[in-house]
């Protein structure tokens, strides 16, 4: 699902309000971008900080850990299939939702020479099983096809129904 729209009309905040309730207790959120000058933005953006901050959080919902051992994207990628795995065994026992949410897109597509920027590495819309979303919420400049992986642009193309304009 992705949540579009200009700069500063709230698509952050609306997202977090809505997520942030005991109704979605399995929410992760991932700030590709952190204001005031909070952590590199060029280590937000790449894929490898993405994974290890994103498995850790899973970790807190499915166990087991495997964030301390990613020194790279692959193992990275690996380890969040293997969450995105445990979400969907909640959802089917539980009916339980699993939502990551990746803010700030936006801020990845303007940085120069990233090792691996988090935009190429999005999982494919077939790889995310029933039970876990991943919410993308940026302006649309960062969701174009020369942006971000061609399924994933496909996946929330402006005539897609997983995309939501603000």
């Amino acid at each position: 699902l992705a949540v579009v729209g200009p700069a500063g009309v709230g698509k952050s905040t609306l997202v977090q309000d809505v997520l942030s309730t005991a109704e979605y207790p399995c929410f992760v959120p991932y700030y590709a971008f952190l204001p005031d000058g909070e952590g590199n933005p060029r280590d937000r953006g790449e894929a490898l900080t993405f994974f290890q901050d994103v498995v850790s959080r899973l970790e807190s919902f499915f166990g087991p850990r495997y964030s301390l051992g990613i020194a790279d994207v692959a193992e990275g990628r690996e380890a969040l299939r293997k969450h995105m795995a445990r979400a969907n065994a909640q959802y089917v026992v539980h009916g339980h939702k699993t939502i990551l949410l990746i803010d700030g897109l936006d801020h990845v597509s303007r940085e120069v020479d990233l090792s691996n920027s988090i935009l190429r590495e999005l999982p494919d819309p077939s790889e995310i099983p029933q039970g876990f979303l991943i919410v993308l919420s940026s302006q649309p400049q960062a969701l174009l096809p020369s942006t971000i992986g061609p399924k994933v642009a496909e996946g929330v193309s402006e005539n897609s129904s997983r995309r939501v304009k603000v």
